[in-house]
Formats: C-alpha cells, sequence, structure tokens
C-alpha cells in the first residue's frame, strides 16, 4: 500500500535577506509592512464546513486513510501492518498549529515533508514561518525534511495575481529564500472567508470564473518568472463548482499542465488508496484529513498529504526546477 507524505512550503533557489539570486524577484522588505494573520479559518476548518455538507447529502463519514492518521505508524505500515513502499506522506502547518512545534523530530516520525504557510493577499503573513522556515533549514542532515512555502490566494479584486506573487516572494526571501532541496511552491485556491462561518469572499467580491482563473494563472506565471518554478496549485473541484468553475474548457484553462494538489475525501478503495478520479481533478498531492497525529512532540490534529510514486518521481514532481 502507499504511504504518505507531510508537505512543507515551495522550492526556490537561495536568496539572502536583502539581496537575490537569479530569477527570485524583488529584494526582500521588513517585517513590519505585513500584518499577523489571526483569525481566519485554517484550511482543516474550511475543509470541514464542506465535509460536513458533504456527509449530510451523501453519508460518507469517514476518509480512504484512517482520518487519525498517525505518525509514524500509518505512515510505516498498510493497515494490515504490510510496509509501505512508493509513497510518502507529509503535512502543511500554519499558525493554527501554534509557535511551537517539534521540527526536530518529524524526520524520526515518517514525515516526509514539510509545507509551512507563508503569506495571505498582499498585507498578511503568518508570523510562524519565520522560525519553522528557518529551523527547517538550520536541523543537522539526520533530522532533516525538505521544507516547502505555501501562498494563500486572496480574492480582494484589487489584488492581483502578480502582486500577491510579488508579496510571496518578497516574505520568503525577508527570510532566507528558497535554496536547492527546498520543495515546489504551493498556492492556495479554496474559499476564501474571513470567519468559519463567514460567507466566502469570492462570491460576496462577485469575482467571476475568468477573473479568479486569470487571477490564478497570473500568480503561478510571476513565481515561474522570478524563480523557476510553477508552483503547485491547491483546490478541490467542489470549491470550483461553488465558483461556477464547472465548464470542461474552465478547468482545463486552470488546470492545463498545472500540478494540482487536491483535498478530498474518500471513502471508496480503501485498499487501493486513491481519491475517486471521476470526482476530482488529476493530482500529483492529496490531503486527505485534517486529523493527523505525530506520536511525540504536538498533541494536535494536522493536516495530512498522500503522494503515490517512486523517489525518482517525488524528485521530478516536488524538488525540481521547472
Amino acid at each position: 500500500m502507499w504511504k504518505m507524505v507531510i508537505t512543507v512550503s515551495a522550492a526556490i533557489a537561495g536568496i539572502g535577506a536583502t539581496t537575490m539570486s537569479r530569477g527570485q524577484g524583488t529584494p526582500a522588505t521588513n517585517e513590519s509592512s505585513w500584518k499577523a494573520l489571526t483569525t481566519e479559518p485554517s484550511r482543516g476548518q474550511l475543509f470541514s464546513a464542506w465535509a460536513n455538507g458533504i456527509s449530510k447529502s451523501t453519508g460518507i463519514k469517514q476518509f480512504a486513510f484512517p482520518y487519525s492518521f498517525k505518525f509514524p505508524t500509518n505512515a510505516d505500515n498498510d493497515v494490515d501492518g504490510t510496509p509501505r513502499k512508493n509513497s510518502y506522506f507529509g503535512i502543511d502547518i500554519s499558525h493554527h498549529n501554534g509557535d511551537k512545534f517539534p521540527l526536530n523530530s518529524l524526520k524520526a516520525q515518517s514525515v516526509a515533508f514539510v509545507y509551512t504557510k507563508a503569506t495571505q493577499g498582499t498585507d498578511f503573513a503568518d508570523k510562524t514561518f519565520p522560525k519553522r522556515w528557518r529551523g527547517l533549514k538550520s536541523l543537522p542532515t539526520d533530522q532533516r525534511v525538505p521544507r516547502g512555502a505555501y501562498h494563500f490566494l486572496s480574492s480582494n479584486p484589487a489584488q492581483s495575481g502578480a502582486s500577491q506573487a510579488d508579496r510571496f516572494l518578497e516574505y520568503v526571501n525577508l527570510h532566507g529564500g528558497f535554496e536547492e532541496g527546498d520543495l515546489r511552491p504551493a498556492l492556495d485556491l479554496e474559499w476564501d472567508k474571513a470567519c468559519k462561518t463567514c460567507a466566502d469572499r469570492w462570491q460576496t467580491n462577485k469575482r467571476t470564473p475568468e477573473q479568479i482563473i486569470s487571477t490564478t494563472l497570473d500568480f503561478v506565471n510571476r513565481v515561474k518568472e522570478k524563480t523557476g518554478w510553477t508552483p503547485l496549485i491547491y483546490t478541490n473541484k467542489s470549491f470550483l463548482t461553488d465558483v461556477h468553475i464547472t465548464k470542461p474548457a474552465d478547468i482545463q484553462k486552470l488546470t492545463q499542465n498545472q500540478k494540482i494538489w487536491i483535498f478530498d475525501l474518500a471513502a471508496k478503495d480503501s485498499q487501493l488508496e486513491i481519491a475517486d478520479p471521476k470526482k476530482n481533478l488529476p493530482y500529483v498531492l492529496w490531503q486527505f484529513s485534517w486529523g493527523g497525529k505525530l506520536t511525540d512532540g504536538y498533541a494536535g490534529g494536522l493536516d495530512v498529504d498522500s503522494f503515490k510514486g517512486t523517489d525518482a518521481q517525488f524528485k521530478e514532481i516536488f524538488l525540481t526546477r521547472n
């Protein structure tokens, strides 16, 4: 059976806080130019709101993988105790996981990689990012896991995709920049809410499918231009349906030649541990739980992500600049 991976943010060439390496973009500004994220819902809360609706309408109550996926037990072995092969498990984290997180014990618990939230829109930053980004880099080789950075795309009509990309790169650069061996950067495209029960601002801002697609691709293209990396796009058909991106031509325009990171429930095919291809976008990474657990060092729930493939495929998809 497949192993799973815990994700960390994007991979790009090294940059200092006040200097630029090739194609990394504008020089870093200072920390005071960003507001701290504090009250926005976590990925798990956004996902939960969607999942609760699905559960009520379909009766689905669990994931193919154990909801309370536990590291290292479930990462190392299948449910029948068979050692997993050709699978990686990772996590994605943010300030919602607190300011203390056991970075130095992740590898020992079979966490394969980590994505950490950096920014949201052009104005907000996750203030746990600096410590985690530098901390993951500074770990001894035998404790280090690949790190990745991600940006949450704002629906604000005044904030273009390109301007959000510039600010994302500025913040990462401010705290050391991307280096070879980091994960491909990622873009979070989902419901944009001020609180868990608030309305989705993609809809209240009356953003059309064309505008959402354009904003997304403008971000992707700017990051590619400045870093050489094409970011992962984290999204799901359920969100796309909510914002009326349902026409095959629109979905193709958004996803063609992109690497997609999905979030979804999958009650079927528990032995295969593959998200239903009929209900999902083609994907390279699957977030299947927000209730994952570490054995040591952290008692809260975690977003857990799965990659299925060989070491060479993982390197090509996540660690190779293209």
